[in-house]
C-alpha cells in the first residue's frame, strides 16, 4: 500500500510532470491538497495559492501503510472482510472515508462555491467526494475506481447542483 514517502516509478514521474503541465494551463482560484508529501509537492509546483486539508488524507490502513497490497487484502480476507469494509481499531473503513468526504463537501460549499478548484488527493477520498457531491450513497464507492493522475472536473452551481464536465480523465496524457 502506498506510503507518504513512496518514490514514484519512472512512469509515475512522467505522468506527474504531465499532470502538472496540464493543471498549469487551467484558470484556478485555489489548489487544495491532502497533507502527504507527494500531493503537496504537486501543489507547490503549480505556483498557485494552495492549502493543505487533513480531510483529504488517504484511507488510514494502520499497520499496513507502506506494505504490499496483498498483505492488506489477505488480512481482510482472513478476517472475512471485503477490502472496502475491512476495519479494525487501526484501519479506517470506506464509511469513515465517506464521512470525511461529506465534511469536505460542506467545507467546499461554504467557502468555494463557483470557484475553480483543484483537489489533489487519493483515490478512495476522491471517489467518496464524487459520491458526496452527487448525493449518492457511499456503497457506490465499492464499484468504481480512479486511475492514477486522472482528472475530474465538476462545477458546483449556485443551487449546489454539481455539473460534471468529466470524471476520471487521463486524456491530457495522450496529447
Amino acid at each position: 500500500m502506498s506510503s507518504d514517502d513512496d518514490t514514484l516509478t519512472e512512469k509515475g514521474t512522467i505522468q506527474n510532470r504531465m499532470l502538472i503541465s496540464f493543471l498549469k494551463t487551467l484558470k484556478l482560484d485555489v489548489v487544495i491538497s491532502s497533507p502527504t508529501s507527494r500531493t503537496i509537492s504537486i501543489a507547490k509546483e503549480l505556483n498557485r495559492p494552495f492549502l493543505v486539508e487533513p480531510l483529504l488524507n488517504e484511507r488510514d490502513i494502520g499497520p499496513f501503510k507502506g506494505r504490499k497490497k496483498s498483505e492488506f487484502f489477505n488480512f481482510c480476507k482472513d478476517n472475512k472482510f471485503s477490502f472496502e469494509t475491512c476495519k479494525t481499531d487501526l484501519i479506517e473503513d470506506y464509511e469513515a472515508v465517506f464521512e470525511r468526504a461529506n465534511k469536505f463537501k460542506d467545507f467546499l460549499v461554504k467557502h468555494y462555491r463557483k470557484k475553480s478548484i483543484v483537489i489533489i488527493s487519493h483515490s478512495s477520498v476522491l471517489i467518496a467526494l464524487l459520491c458526496a457531491l452527487l448525493d449518492k450513497k457511499s456503497n457506490l464507492m465499492y464499484i468504481t475506481s480512479l486511475q492514477n493522475v486522472s482528472v475530474s472536473h465538476i462545477v458546483l452551481e449556485d443551487d449546489l447542483r454539481p455539473v460534471i464536465k468529466y470524471i476520471n480523465s487521463t486524456a491530457y496524457l495522450f496529447k
